[in-house]
């Protein structure tokens, strides 16, 4: 799962002094008191409208909690929150300096309301060396701490990102047993695994623990970005695991290995790559980066060897890819679009990264490296020395374009990638819209009457077996999905990776189904966080019910992963651990009455639940789809 190729993060750049480096709008948003709408669809120079954090949606206080965590300008911020309470200049907080820190911290991001207890508590807890007051390295942890609190919490969320936790429950190696080593890298080592009692397959990337002030600053910038990523074609965090010496992140098992495994295996059989194929490849990389820059985030890091693919079996006739790795993925906000911290692969970096300031353009370049080289059989770029210069030359010149085996739109497209100058390069959504894509379309995914009735009922299930459902959804894999992400495709008619009503309407109106007020309330239901649009995942909790064998397959994996004795069946307490992370989604009454069903269950003095009696409590039955 880990890249084992150079990467390199460069923290300045030469000619650039620190202090005339931007600051995130978020990162000032502990001063301001705003942060950017984020109602605005696309970055843009006039989206830079603000709102008062303390009107704002729950969503956005943890987005600000979260970019700042994810930051690398983190430490400078706290710093200058510190000395900007730090009234005596003696580099210690007392009380009543820390009690204008709650101030500032409860008003900017609704941290608990300031006062002299909970002063006196934060300074208990984060005083290490017991002098009644902070220095700056227990001051940074206190922020930390309280940043994590927000950026974790779980009662503002209703997506996926709800059911992407922390177990607390187990051990990972009482759960998980080790199959064979994929790869390791300066974090840590990533292995393919299987569950104990569901074999279920995974990968999981053990990650140690940095020793450096932020003692988990890059492992948990990971799980930050991962958590909010819900698309077919980017790498899928379930679940994470600690213990005193590492995080455990347990992510899709990707069994193709990397694009850069299957070049250098053409290669060998001298080959050549297909160009349906490279244009297959091109397309899914392309829909996820778009999806990950509407995301306020750029990957930093595109490379043959982050580009994975899922399946062994048809990797090289229908090529499924995923994007992965991204650790070093930095946030931006709509109002400083602009990052600092340059890193990535030296041979697919932009020249802007190099120079020090950049977007997700950057990515655009880095993914015209990969099709270059798939096109061409070779890197367009090579340099021999890590100096900014030696690289930008190079790409004021331009690759060997008589290199390139292709269409004429395949390469028009690659040169579009490469154009040096980043202004005038096309963003990631601009590139889907290449008549090179265009080449071909899909087959139209016809949903039937029957099966619609039946879609339809979904809207008309009670609150827990929608929860349910979600969260089946959140956590499936995408080798079991295929049929799902098919016709996720085909309503997503402007390829952004999420659907809107209008997209929903018009693809059932060119099935035959007219009923508008029963689409429009078909996606108000899956609609979990009303946002107004449907991700992969809202809309796959529908579709789940008209696949029952994917639908049985995950409630059974689900089922299995709470049999604590692998017995086949469930005691009470296990029911409502197997219940527990749907039911809490819920409001309290909902909760309330979810567990109800046990005692529907457990009744005449019987002690454990089978999966057969459990399934059909829960779901019912339903139309199949056929694939």
């Amino acid at each position: 799962m880990e890249s084992t190729g150079l990467s390199i993060r460069i923290p300045g750049t030469p000619g650039t002094s620190p202090v005339k480096q931007k600051a995130s709008a978020f990162q000032r948003a502990l001063s301001t008191g705003h942060i950017p709408d984020q109602k605005a669809a696309q970055p843009g120079p006039d989206q830079n409208r603000t709102v008062d954090l303390l009107e704002y949606k729950p969503r956005a206080i943890r987005r600000a909690a979260q970019e700042l965590l994810a930051s690398p300008d983190l430490e400078r911020t706290a710093r200058k929150i510190f000395d900007s309470h730090d009234d005596n200049r003696n580099g210690q907080l007392e009380i009543s300096e820390l009690i204008g820190v709650a101030q500032e911290l409860h008003l900017r991001l609704k941290l608990p309301a300031p006062s002299t207890n909970v002063a006196k508590k934060l300074m208990k807890k984060y005083d290490a060396n017991n002098n009644q007051m902070l220095d700056f390295e227990e001051f940074l942890e206190m922020l930390l701490a309280l940043l994590r609190k927000i950026a974790y919490d779980n009662t503002s969320i209703a997506g996926r990102d709800f059911f992407v936790n922390k177990n607390t429950l187990w051990n990972i190696w009482d759960k998980w047993e080790k199959q064979k080593q994929l790869g390791s890298g300066t974090f840590g080592t990533a292995y393919l695994c299987k569950h104990k009692i569901t074999d279920e397959i995974r990968a999981i990337k053990a990650v140690r623990k940095s020793r450096a002030k932020i003692p988990v600053e890059e492992i948990e910038r990971e799980i930050l970005v991962c958590r909010q990523l819900d698309h077919p074609h980017v790498s899928r965090l379930f679940q994470w695991f600690e213990d005193g010496t590492r995080f455990y992140l347990v992510m899709e098992a990707l069994l193709g290995g990397t694009l850069k495994d299957v070049i250098l295996e053409v290669q060998k059989k001298r080959m050549g790559l297909k160009e349906d194929w490279v244009r297959k490849v091109m397309k899914q990389s392309a829909e996820a980066l778009s999806y990950i820059h509407s995301m306020r985030m750029v990957h930093k890091d595109i490379k043959d060897e982050n580009i994975m693919l899922l399946k062994e079996a048809d990797k090289l006739t229908d090529p499924y890819v995923v994007i992965i790795d991204l650790g070093i993925a930095e946030m931006f906000s709509y109002a400083d679009p602009q990052l600092k911290e340059c890193g990535g692969t030296p041979t697919t970096m932009a020249p802007e990264v190099w120079e020090g300031s950049f977007d997700s353009k950057a990515d655009v370049w880095s993914l015209g490296c990969v099709l270059y080289e798939m096109l061409a059989g070779s890197m367009p770029f090579m340099a021999t020395s890590l100096q900014p210069r030696a690289w930008t030359r190079l790409h004021k010149r331009g690759p060997d374009w008589s290199l390139v085996k292709s269409s004429a739109e395949g390469r028009s497209l690659c040169q579009a990638m490469l154009t040096y100058d980043s202004r005038k390069r096309p963003s990631m959504a601009d590139c889907l819209n290449s008549s090179w894509f265009a080449a071909r379309t899909s087959e139209m995914k016809i949903i039937s009457a029957a099966q619609f009735e039946q879609l339809k009922s979904f809207c008309d299930q009670n609150a827990l077996k929608r929860t349910m459902l979600l969260q089946i959804a959140s956590r499936l894999p995408m080798r079991k999905a295929g049929k799902i992400v098919e016709l996720f495709e085909t309503f997503d008619l402007d390829g952004d990776a999420s659907l809107n009503p209008e997209e929903m309407r018009l693809v059932f109106a060119q099935m035959g189904i007219t009923d508008e007020k029963t689409v429009a309330k078909l996606f108000a239901t899956l609609d979990v966080d009303n946002d107004g649009i449907l991700s992969f995942s809202e809309f796959s909790a529908g579709l789940l019910v008209l696949f029952k064998d994917i639908l049985d397959d995950r409630l059974r994996d689900s089922f299995g992963r709470h049999d604590r004795d692998g017995d086949g069946y469930l005691t009470r307490d296990e029911a409502k651990e197997f219940l527990a992370g749907s039911s809490s989604i819920l409001t309290p009454e909902a909760n309330a009455k979810s567990y109800a069903l046990l005692d529907d269950l457990l009744h005449e003095g019987r002690t454990k639940i089978s999966f057969e009696e459990m399934n059909e409590k829960l779901m019912g039955h339903g139309y199949e789809l056929t694939a």
